[in-house]
């Protein structure tokens, strides 16, 4: 399970990547580059989400997780599209930040979760007294 951990821990980093990536879209060095860039990280998302969903499927709480991951991943991209600028850049910059948080919200939910499933302890644990 701990394997699941990192994998579901890299979603959460790739999430926040994705993010970056839209955010600094308008950089001379970064444009060209973008697709290279933005595609693959979307397709490991994808991949490590489909697997983390297959190993969760003996835990209730790792499914219903898994569900919500799969309907914010889609909001998530949505919240990308160029057509979203309508309401300017700033709007449309707030839009993916405010999605993107929801995201790693989602998806730090399911680290916990297998975290818990390894018997490690969570961040939010107290330290020991001396």
């Amino acid at each position: 399970m701990a394997i699941y951990v990192h994998q579901s821990g890299r979603n959460r980093m790739l999430t926040q990547r994705i993010a970056k990536f839209f955010l600094f879209q308008d950089y001379d060095d970064l444009q060209a580059r973008l697709p290279a860039l933005l595609e693959p990280a979307r397709n490991e998302f994808e991949r490590n989400l489909q697997e983390l969903t297959l190993v969760g499927q003996a835990h209730p709480e790792l499914t219903a997780q898994a569900k919500v991951i799969a309907t914010q991943w889609q909001k998530f991209l949505s919240s990308l599209n160029p057509g979203l600028l309508q309401g300017g850049p700033a709007k449309h910059a707030r839009k993916v930040q405010f999605e993107s948080e929801k995201m790693l919200r989602c998806v730090e939910t399911m680290v916990n979760l297998f975290e818990r499933l390894t018997g490690k302890p969570q961040d939010d644990t107290p330290p020991a007294s001396d």
